[in-house]
């Protein structure tokens, strides 16, 4: 999965992931030593950067691990807190009052943006082809096109 997340933060343009060396599907076991990282890292920044986590209330355990340990870390260190749902577009209905509606919003993403963000998502055949016959993928069919017609 590594090799798929360079790849793909490559297509957007971005610079290569730091990554933590932490288990997947597990965060929230490691979820005080994230803190502690997220609070190194954050620390060597200016005062307001941005932090982007996974939404606390996305309903995935490690989404949410992620998200309590990122708003911890932004409260010690001064960065500002920017929180997505990955999981949430999928269980929420407009007005649901399980979803903090009034802080959000929407930026619409362009043709071009779009168009990338497509290229990155391919990156991660592991998640999108079956392992093997008769198998399902670990995402949904349907998952794809909802991450492109959303917006940011």
């Amino acid at each position: 999965m590594a090799r798929q997340l360079q790849r793909a933060t490559g297509v957007l343009g971005l610079p290569p992931p730091v990554c933590l060396g932490l288990p997947d599907g597990d965060i929230a076991c490691y979820e005080q030593r994230l803190t502690d990282l997220l609070i190194e890292i954050l620390s060597t920044k200016p005062a307001g950067t941005w932090c982007a986590a996974t939404w606390r209330g996305d309903g995935h355990p490690d989404h949410e691990a992620v998200g309590r340990a990122a708003a911890a870390a932004v409260a010690y260190t001064g960065a500002t807190l920017v929180e997505y749902p990955v999981w949430m577009w999928h269980w929420a209905q407009p007005g649901d009052i399980a979803v903090p509606w009034d802080r959000t919003f929407a930026v619409p993403s362009t043709p071009i943006a779009v168009e990338r963000k497509k290229r990155a998502a391919q990156c991660f055949q592991s998640q999108f082809v079956s392992p093997s016959p008769g198998e399902q993928p670990v995402l949904p069919p349907y998952f794809l096109p909802r991450l492109l017609t959303v917006g940011e």
